[in-house]
């Protein structure tokens, strides 16, 4: 139901948009804007029906596969998405995978160093951290890394190294989000009587830790944890422009510039598929991680 909202407010928006498809299309192809060449045009795109009749055709034919051409190279609009979806989706990742591993490193770090002056600096650098946009990073790793010190490349990179500094700019502010977040929820699984009664058991503090706080403590965050990879695959549109990666940001991005419907609504649609994908995977993981910790 989500999508489908999510699907409508795109044709709404397209249709409020004050710049006209067929208009960009005639000018794309250096063809005199009058009324007849405009009539023509809309009605060869289907643009002269009513938003309602347009909007069911183009569901119709989604649920089939077929998102249309595009306006600008005239190709079939699936195959670009897909390509451009297995561009992003390394990035969203790769970042992901970065982020898991360093929100687990801080928060063991804080709870181990909680009440120290170490403790205290990691926090602080953690508040600090949250505050550093994405796009500032990529912009700085270009400036500083890629210009002045000459250690990368931003084209011609292949393997890891294409989506890695992309990834990397991803991991600050949401590692130093949900680091501390975790750090507390360690700090109240060790504080429940199932820990006492674990220690009464003869069980050692670092296996207390790693075996049933740490899990426990993941179970909570994971959905917001997987909301946040969500925001950054949409928030993956300037990245890739900075990076030159040609992913759905970079799609999207080169559809709205050309107002190119079919791209727009292909990829917003893809976007909102994914957001449901991500709520679903945060919830098998966690059923996989409570059914784990149940057997621990």
């Amino acid at each position: 139901m989500t999508v489908l909202i999510v699907t409508m407010i795109s044709f709404g928006l397209m249709k409020l948009s004050p710049v006209d498809a067929a208009t960009a299309y005639l000018q794309r192809n250096q063809t005199p804007v009058t009324t007849e060449n405009l009539e023509r045009v809309r009605s060869e795109m289907g643009l002269n029906r009513p938003l309602t009749v347009q909007y069911w055709n183009w569901l119709k034919n989604a649920v089939q596969g077929d998102f249309g051409k595009s306006y600008v190279n005239s190709k079939a609009v699936l195959p670009q998405e897909l390509s451009a979806f297995s561009f992003t989706a390394r990035v969203i990742f790769l970042a992901g995978l970065l982020e898991a591993v360093l929100i687990i490193l801080i928060g063991c770090l804080c709870y181990l160093c909680r009440n120290r002056i170490s403790g205290h600096l990691i926090s602080a650098l953690c508040f600090a951290a949250i505050s550093i946009p994405p796009f500032f990073l990529a912009s700085q790793y270009i400036d500083v890394i890629v210009v002045k010190m000459g250690l990368g490349s931003v084209v011609g990179n292949t393997g890891l190294m294409r989506f890695l500094p992309a990834a990397l700019c991803f991991v600050p502010s949401t590692s130093a989000f949900f680091g501390p977040l975790f750090a507390t929820n360690i700090t109240a699984q060790m504080s429940l009587d199932s820990a006492d009664y674990a220690r009464c058991r003869g069980l050692s503090e670092k296996r207390i830790l790693l075996c049933h706080a740490v899990p426990s403590a993941l179970i909570s965050i994971i959905p917001s944890f997987f909301q946040m990879l969500a925001l950054n695959l949409a928030g993956a549109i300037v990245i890739e422009q900075i990076f030159s990666i040609p992913g759905l940001g970079y799609l999207i991005l080169s559809g709205v510039t050309n107002r190119d419907p079919p791209v727009i609504h292909a990829t917003i649609l893809l976007l909102a598929l994914s957001l449901s994908l991500f709520n679903i995977l945060a919830d098998v993981i966690r059923r996989v991680i409570s059914h784990s910790t149940d057997l621990l």
